[in-house]
């Protein structure tokens, strides 16, 4: 989450009434995203909870008060299901929205610094950037890999500003590492969250679901009480319930916000790491599964460490054979 945007001091200029308009406007998206972000977590959170109480009641022995508690979960649970659903489309809108007031507050940071601006706001609007231009964030960039073979004819100097590009490269792929952790887990946590949904959804269609009586007022009433809408139907709609990290009638918000991320790796990586590897990323983002995705993204992930491991050994040979001309 990026961190919560500075304040600046409010300028008297029409310029600077535009900026600070901007700052407002970025300041009420960014905590429109913490809250959906913590009422987020404390609905998936409740979820898996009436989760493992479905599982825990199932492994019950069928009862009239067994019955009714699964079925009364089973209702939570699909309410929840429903919640959890509409706050995550809510904050992949707001997290959208929120991008786009960053970056249309560092275009009016730069248009009133270009005006000329000078004294203690230019100072607080320049610091204001520095924090917010990582957040913006460029738009990607192929990572290319510098020669790493060494030249026997090289000079130590020659040697070393070798190696300094080579290590700069390292520190974009540590990055693009960092990256491809996280796509991993955020993925694997979306697929966790909906097999856990599935398995309640199975628990529910079950035939072992309907209770099996033999006395015939309590066979009645048990009757009853599914027709009306309970166990063999807990959300009264005739369907299971929605699972909250995938819509068909609409692209999965979760997904569609990571699917950006998968893209741009086939123009930062494209000459990193083989193409087959790209092509994984791309099929699997385009299949939606969220399992597959994090599949792909962990190979991704192991190939870029093992490029970055590769440029760690070539550059301390170079450092190496630098340092031993010196000493000649």
């Amino acid at each position: 989450m990026a961190s919560a945007v500075a304040r600046a001091q409010p300028g008297p200029t029409p310029v600077s009434a535009t900026t600070d308009q901007a700052q407002t406007v970025a300041n009420a998206a960014e905590q429109k995203v913490d809250q959906l972000s913590v009422q987020r977590s404390q609905l998936a959170q409740r979820y898996q909870e009436e989760l493992s109480t479905i599982d825990r009641l199932k492994q019950q022995r069928p009862s009239w008060r067994r019955d009714r508690e699964l079925r009364a979960n089973l209702s939570d649970s699909a309410d929840t299901a429903k919640q959890l659903q509409q706050v995550t489309r809510d904050l992949a809108v707001a997290r959208s929205a929120s991008g786009s007031a960053r970056a249309s507050l560092v275009a009016k940071i730069d248009a009133e610094l270009a005006s000329g601006l000078a004294g203690a706001r230019a100072q607080k609007l320049a610091k204001l950037r520095a924090q917010l231009a990582p957040q913006v964030g460029p738009a990607p960039n192929k990572i290319v890999i510098p020669d790493a073979e060494i030249d026997p004819l090289a000079d130590p100097e020659e040697l070393q500003e070798q190696a300094a590009a080579i290590r700069v490269s390292e520190d974009q792929l540590s990055r693009q590492i960092i990256g491809l952790d996280n796509q991993v887990k955020e993925l694997k946590e979306v697929d966790d969250l909906r097999r856990q949904h599935q398995r309640a959804t199975d628990l529910a269609v079950r035939d072992d679901d309907q209770p099996h009586r033999n006395a015939q007022t309590s066979a009645t009433r048990v009757s009853d009480t599914l027709s009306a809408g309970g166990l063999s139907n807990p959300t009264g709609a005739g369907t299971p319930p929605t699972d909250p990290t995938t819509d068909h009638s609409s692209p999965n918000p979760v997904a569609a916000g990571t699917t950006a991320f998968e893209t741009q790796l086939t123009v930062t990586l494209g000459d990193v790491i083989d193409h087959s590897t790209i092509e994984g990323l791309m099929r699997a983002s385009r299949s939606g599964d969220p399992a597959q995705r994090a599949i792909a993204a962990q190979k991704a992930r192991e190939a870029v460490a093992a490029r970055l491991e590769q440029l760690k050994k070539k550059r301390a040979a170079i450092e190496a054979r630098a340092k031993s001309l010196r000493g000649r």
